[in-house]
């Protein structure tokens, strides 16, 4: 579920608060709470093979919410249709997999990092970003509703 949590913070927060929000996830891991994959937590996990899959995610929420904002605020506003928003999920998605791959062939040769990180995780991570573009309109009604009760900007 962590990138399903990564593509909808970004669509629905922003890029900078989804960017914030993400580098916290990683802080609060790398601190040693259990947040990671597996309930776990700890520096390691950023410095080991998943840590590229880890550190992409702020990027890949800032994509995702630069895509799906609202198109006067400077993004496209790809968040207005399902298979726009689809689409902004999709290259999130593909953010997190290309960059983790890539720190993964560090500790392994390019084909094994592909074959171990990437093509195993495609098939969920296309189900999650659909379930997450599903979810969006609901995820943007919640955080209008708290913007109103608390008198903030949405």
């Amino acid at each position: 579920g962590q990138t399903f949590a990564v593509l909808l913070t970004g669509a629905a927060l922003g890029a900078r608060r989804a960017f914030a929000a993400q580098i916290l996830y990683l802080l609060e891991g790398a601190a040693g709470l259990p947040v990671f994959a597996g309930g776990l937590g700890g520096a390691w996990f950023l410095a080991g093979p998943t840590g590229g899959f880890l550190a992409a995610f702020p990027l890949a929420a800032a994509v995702t919410g630069a895509l799906c904002g609202p198109a006067r605020a400077g993004s496209p506003g790809w968040g207005r249709s399902f298979g726009a928003t689809l689409a902004a999920m999709l290259l999130g998605s593909a953010t997190i997999l290309l960059l983790g791959a890539t720190w993964l062939a560090r500790f392994l040769p390019v084909p094994q990092a592909l074959a171990a990180g990437v093509w195993p995780f495609v098939p969920g991570d296309v189900v999650k970003a659909v379930a997450a573009a599903l979810v969006l309109p609901s995820a943007w009604r919640i955080r209008r509703r708290w913007a109103e009760r608390d008198g903030s900007r949405a």
